[in-house]
């Protein structure tokens, strides 16, 4: 009986713990690693000082099948994998490919550091959805300012 109730305690306390370790994360963070993000946007828009005027471009709509099915996976400890999906554009390129993330302490900005540090402005992050923004610099074609802006679905 003793051993019973000692094993029932023992993995109480467990389940406590890691109920305790998820309530510790900050909400931004438990939003972003609680489930898969898959692009379902991704919008470049050039900047004109005239009459504030844009231009969009859907990248997105041009961006070939084996490219719409991928999706990021973050995890809490500030890894996260880019995962190919079910099609990949190469062959013989990896399934998944490793990253980290980070959230700077605003939880404002978001980098993506996957071989070089992508740094993104935070526009939303709901329990469905993910969006963010880079900001491009200056267009080498006409010389205006643009950024792109990014968005996720989770599932």
């Amino acid at each position: 009986m003793k051993r019973t109730s000692l094993l029932l305690l023992l993995g109480l306390t467990v389940s406590l713990s890691a109920c305790e370790k998820d309530e510790e994360l900050p909400e931004n963070v438990r939003l972003l690693t609680a489930k898969n993000w898959r692009m379902s946007a991704n919008v470049t828009t050039f900047v004109y000082a005239t009459g504030n005027a844009r231009r969009d471009v859907d990248n997105y709509s041009a961006s070939p099948a084996c490219d719409l099915d991928d999706f990021w996976k973050f995890a809490p400890d500030q890894t996260m994998v880019i995962d190919e999906g079910l099609s990949k554009c190469q062959d013989d390129a990896p399934q998944v490919n490793p990253a980290r993330w980070n959230l700077d302490a605003a939880h404002q900005t978001m980098s993506v550091i996957a071989g070089s540090v992508r740094t993104y402005e935070l526009l939303e992050l709901t329990a469905s959805t993910l969006k963010f923004k880079q900001d491009n610099g200056l267009s080498p074609i006409d010389g205006v300012p643009y950024y792109t802006t990014y968005t996720f679905t989770s599932f």
